[in-house]
């Protein structure tokens, strides 16, 4: 048994298990859900991208990867920020 599995005393700071049906959905089961729909929007991600360009000589690599991080940059500064102020707050 590991230390993720023990029961333990409600945290201070926020707590996942909370957020999802009053806690009812493990930790375990709900990052299995999150792998699959990250996998499942992986697979949508490159079919649509196989189906759209056809042949890769038809586009600009370098210009097409800035689009990606231009559109994919915002949101993981956002989750990042997220997690650092969960952090700093559970530190004070």
């Amino acid at each position: 048994m590991s230390l993720s599995d023990s029961p333990s005393e409600k945290p201070d700071h926020l707590d996942v298990n909370a957020l999802v049906l009053g806690g009812t959905i493990p930790r375990v089961i709900l990052g299995n859900i999150l792998a699959l729909l990250s996998a499942l929007f992986y697979a949508m991600y490159v079919i649509l991208l196989k189906v759209r360009i056809k042949a890769e000589y038809r586009i600009d690599m370098q210009l097409f990867f800035g689009f990606v991080g231009l559109f994919l940059g915002p949101v993981i500064m956002a989750a990042l920020l997220t997690v650092w102020r969960e952090w700093i707050d559970v530190g004070n």
